[in-house]
């Protein structure tokens, strides 16, 4: 997997775009990176998928990716996420994730247009 990930601190705004097969250990690894910046309660997360192979995905592998999540997420509550999606198997995937991570104060969208995600997180 390859991963370009930058941090907006003005805007409190983490963007990750992944790129290529990415296992469940890549995706769980990209909370480690996040550490590294300076992020605040009230974070908005912009992730676009399109360019990611998860055909190995399935509901075990999303649900061990949520168990990740919690360990670091309720650091930086409230969290909105927006999960940019171009295939019917991504987007498939992206509602799978949003319904086992959405809890009180984390909040998931899937979007298929960059524009729209990004409208709704500065909302």
């Amino acid at each position: 997997m390859n991963l370009d990930l930058n941090f907006d601190s003005k805007r409190n705004l983490m963007r990750q775009i992944l790129h290529g097969a990415c296992s469940i250990p890549d995706l769980a690894s990209i909370f480690k990176e996040m550490r590294k910046f300076n992020i605040k309660p009230d974070l908005r997360i912009y992730t676009d998928i399109t360019d990611a192979d998860l055909k190995g995905a399935n509901y075990n592998s999303v649900s061990l990716l949520e168990k990740h999540l919690d360990e670091f997420i309720d650091h930086y509550l409230p969290v909105r996420k927006a999960i940019v999606v171009e295939s019917l198997l991504e987007f498939g995937i992206a509602r799978m994730y949003q319904t086992l991570a959405e809890k009180d104060g984390f909040e998931v969208q899937v979007f298929k247009c960059s524009d729209e995600a990004y409208r709704w997180l500065e909302n």
